[in-house]
């Protein structure tokens, strides 16, 4: 279950459209989807140094930071890399927005291969698509994720 907290914290601070997941998630993973003026929307991906301890039940992810004992499910999109079962794409939020001038969909994704951990931010609008993808180098065992940079990364879309 996403933590609801996490995603009502960004939509109310991005405005009237706008949706993501926040920095306070287990994951280190956060995204957005933001108005820039009339005519653009800004999508954004970042990742964050975290630690978090996670389990693998299938096809879903069990996430936990040890610190706040914050818990989250997501999950699996994408299988990964042979390896350990945590590499793969996980969904950590999707969020529609129906009272925006136009549709909008927001996910936000996590992508763990060997030594490196992604946050994969997808928006799509009635006006066009954008993908921004934030990658960090990662120490990644049986049991726990360690992000070991501060990543950002930012595409628009115009029209």
């Amino acid at each position: 279950m996403i933590n609801r907290r996490l995603v009502c914290a960004a939509v109310l601070c991005l405005g009237f459209l706008g949706a993501g997941c926040g920095d306070d998630s287990p994951s280190g993973m956060a995204g957005s989807g933001t108005p820039m003026g009339t005519n653009r929307i800004r999508c954004t991906a970042s990742v964050m140094p975290t630690t978090f301890n996670y389990t693998v039940m299938g096809d879903t992810l069990q996430l936990m930071d040890p610190a706040t004992g914050l818990r989250m499910s997501a999950p699996r999109v994408a299988a990964g890399v042979a390896g350990l079962p945590v590499y793969g794409t996980w969904l950590l939020d999707s969020e529609d927005l129906a009272d925006a001038p136009f549709a909008f969909h927001f996910d936000l994704k996590m992508k763990l291969e060997p030594n490196r951990a992604s946050a994969i931010a997808d928006c799509k609008t009635a006006k066009g698509n954008a993908t921004a993808t934030a990658t960090s180098a990662a120490t990644i065992t049986e049991s726990s994720v360690t992000t070991l940079e501060s990543k950002t990364s930012e595409m628009d879309i115009y029209w």
